[in-house]
């Protein structure tokens, strides 16, 4: 499926019949007995599962977390597969189906906001990971180790990479050499072990602390949502005049708006570096702007707001103080099908090939009618690339733009013609470098509507971007073998030979070789963020290493006893857990804690965290081992006191090296391991790493992208997003 894309001879002419028949023949090796071998779960239970999911139809929901998609290289496959089952039973963006991404997301119009940066940086934004869906901040210190650049000042915001990230001895050596990062500030609103390397830690506030908005995909509903400070909240109810929340809240706590704004002036305090402005007062001019006006001005233009606001005789910054909530939209279903209006389509550009409308280079819409010729183009390139060769007729289309059956049109991602939805205006449209006026008619198939958020506007089962950036053998929904597995199994995959009878349930190559779950997470506790919730941690407050009894046996080892597990780089010294709640070959250790400090520095964590000693024994040897565990101590809280467990775990992320997908980006957080008895030297909580290792390993990493790859000398596809995003110009290399 990986081959060029032909548009004429043999392949050239194909039905959507043949299309899917060819569909069938690409995934037939992907049998629920194949799965069975290849997962665990039973081809029955599989079998149940995909009838329930047919049988909800339009009415079937998904959602995928980052389980697979950070554990595997290639995980993000996983995604795509599942939105392809959304694709085949019409149920997508449909009541009860699955929305695409941030559908339902309210973005908040700002006050003051500069223009786009013209401005990319290589160090977030890597050139080798142009596919990449965030910025790949974990390999932040291999790069700058790596000669790849320096940075001035560093803000580490709520943000614990030395604990949190993979090789954290890496991020160490990378903070505390000011030739790679000269000034570190950490905002956080607990100290943490990456403050522990900060030139200024700056306590910022809690959640009840500070202002925010908040807006998630919770349902098909669209809302926004304001946090405000507690006691800053309670104290101007009482009639009390409030500077800033450093005036209300504990310590020196100063709410992040009110810390950046400042930062801001005394950086450009008399507007000669041209930053200031975008954070002056409207109302005051040469003021600066305070939080009030600046959540005033976002709320005063959210749709239906001011209108509740004015129903309760009071402003919509008033309003939302007391109520914390509004509902923008009740629902967001079949917003593809949504009609560009005059506004969308001013100065705008339509495709007469595929139909494909844009504004200012970016696609913003899709034209029915267009789309429906060029779609007999696409099942004749699609069918081709799979070996097919019929004829497309109009006929042939109805089930891939808009027909009878009601699942059609998700299918197809265009709206159905039989549906109420017109336009009856006249837009004026660029065709090609002609301007011509265009008539769009009440009839559904001139409409010219939303369609999805991709290039073709379209749902792609092929991914032109894809091909277009080098990974033309993965543009389609398939399975791409983890990095954790065993060479063998690899190699079936690798030639294209998948077969239930590949031998890919064997994991591991000997006894002692496994794969670890660091991803694997106690219930009880909550990642980072429930190291001082007295309860969470009295009901865990270790991380053993779950394994199999079979496994256990074969090793020799039983509950309680110490093992090493040795990564790549290192290992880490852990006690062990039988049970059969986990797979042989497979062995498991909870994420959340492990949390440390060392003699010098001050407590924190103390319901969960051990002392330890960090010896850096040179030329690129680190070694950790646990001084103290908890223990009892003095506060106003009487339980401090008798706090009776002696475990806080122990940091298995220090031993694990980075894995960056190289299509996605994302770290692949699964290792393949050796486990052994622990030595007699051995303590439970050592950790010993070579970071020269982990930049061999990053190095190899490395290798697996493909570049240059992309297009026009882009370092990215324009259409994808990104968060802070630059101007077009900024893409070019």
């Amino acid at each position: 499926m990986g081959g060029t894309h032909p548009t004429s001879g043999e392949n050239a002419d194909a039905t959507i019949d043949e299309f899917i028949l060819a569909m069938r023949k690409l995934y037939a090796s992907f049998t629920p007995e194949y799965a069975e071998a290849e997962c665990g779960v039973s081809r029955d239970l599989i079998v149940s599962v995909a009838r329930q999911i047919g049988e909800a139809g339009s009415k079937f929901c998904s959602h995928t977390w980052r389980g697979a998609a950070s554990a595997h290289e290639g995980g993000w496959q996983v995604s795509r597969c599942l939105f392809l089952l959304h694709v085949l039973t019409g149920s997508v963006g449909t009541e009860g189906g699955c929305l695409p991404s941030a559908w339902n997301k309210y973005k908040a119009n700002l006050i003051n906001m500069p223009p786009p940066q013209n401005h990319w940086n290589e160090l977030h934004w890597p050139r080798e990971f142009p596919l990449a869906h965030y910025e790949m901040s974990f390999m932040l210190p291999h790069f700058l180790k790596a000669g790849r650049g320096k940075i001035d000042t560093y803000f580490t915001r709520v943000f614990n990479p030395v604990w949190t990230y993979p090789d954290g001895f890496v991020w160490i050596e990378a903070l505390s050499d000011e030739s790679k990062i000269g000034c570190h500030v950490a905002l956080t609103p607990t100290w943490n072990e990456t403050a522990l390397y900060a030139d200024y830690v700056l306590p910022m506030g809690h959640g009840p602390e500070r202002h925010d908005l908040n807006t998630y995909e919770t349902h098909s509903a669209t809302w926004i949502a304001f946090r405000q400070p507690v006691l800053r909240a309670a104290a101007m109810a009482e009639g009390k005049t409030v500077r800033d929340t450093r005036d209300t809240n504990p310590g020196s706590v100063w709410e992040e708006d009110e810390f950046w704004i400042a930062l801001t002036w005394a950086i450009d305090p008399d507007g000669a570096l041209g930053i200031r402005k975008y954070f002056e007062s409207e109302k005051q001019p040469g003021e600066m702007l305070r939080v009030d006006e600046y959540y005033e001005y976002i709320f005063n233009r959210v749709p239906g707001l001011p209108e509740k606001a004015k129903a309760a005789g009071v402003s919509t910054l008033n309003y939302m103080r007391k109520y914390g909530a509004h509902e923008v939209k009740k629902h967001s279903y079949r917003k593809h099908e949504r009609v560009l209006s005059e506004d969308d389509l001013a100065g705008a550009e339509i495709d007469p090939k595929t139909g494909v409308i844009r504004k200012n280079g970016h696609a913003v819409g899709i034209s029915i009618d267009a789309a429906r010729k060029a779609a007999a183009r696409r099942v004749r390139m699609e069918a081709g690339r799979m070996g097919s060769a019929h004829h497309a007729t109009d006929g042939d289309l109805e089930g891939m733009v808009g027909g009878a059956h009601p699942t059609d049109n998700a299918v197809s991602g265009l709206a159905n013609p039989n549906s109420p939805i017109s336009f009856q205006s006249k837009a004026v449209l660029k065709d090609g470098a002609n301007i011509a006026a265009s008539t769009i008619d009440e009839a559904m198939g001139g409409a010219v509507v939303e369609g999805f958020p991709t290039p073709s506007r379209l749902l792609e089962f092929y991914s032109p971007t894809m091909a277009e950036w080098g990974w033309a053998d993965h543009a389609l929904p398939a399975y791409i073998p983890s990095h954790v597995y065993v060479e063998e199994f690899a190699a079936h995959h690798k030639t294209g030979e998948v077969t239930p009878q590949s031998p890919n349930h064997q994991i591991a190559k000997s006894p002692n070789t496994f794969v670890l779950l660091p991803t694997f997470r106690l219930p009880t506790l909550i990642h980072t963020r429930s190291g001082s919730a007295k309860w969470l941690n009295e009901i865990s407050q270790r991380n053993p290493v779950w394994i199999h009894t079979s496994d256990a046996q074969k090793l020799g080892i039983a509950t309680g006893d110490l093992v090493r597990i040795v990564t790549d780089i290192g290992h880490f010294v852990d006690r062990v857990w039988i049970t059969e709640s986990i797979r042989p070959g497979v062995v498991a250790c909870s994420h959340h804690l492990g949390r440390w400090r060392r003699r010098q520095d001050p407590p924190s964590s103390r319901w969960s965290g051990n002392t330890v000693a960090v010896e850096d024994k040179g030329g690129g040897i680190w070694k950790m081992r646990t001084l103290d565990g908890p223990a009892p101590f003095e506060s106003s809280d009487p339980d401090s006191k008798r706090l009776w467990w002696r475990d806080g775990g122990v940091p298995q992320n220090l031993t694990f090296p980075v894995h960056p997908d190289p299509i996605s980006g994302m770290h692949c957080w699964h290792q393949r391991v050796t486990v052994e008895k622990a030595g007699p030297a051995d303590e439970c909580g050592d950790v010993l790493v070579d970071t020269n290792k982990s930049m061999q390993v990053y190095e190899n990493w490395m290798k697996k992208a493909r570049w240059p790859a992309g297009p026009g000398d882009l370092r990215r596809p324009l259409w994808f997003n990104r968060p802070l995003r630059p101007m077009d110009a900024a893409y070019k290399i």
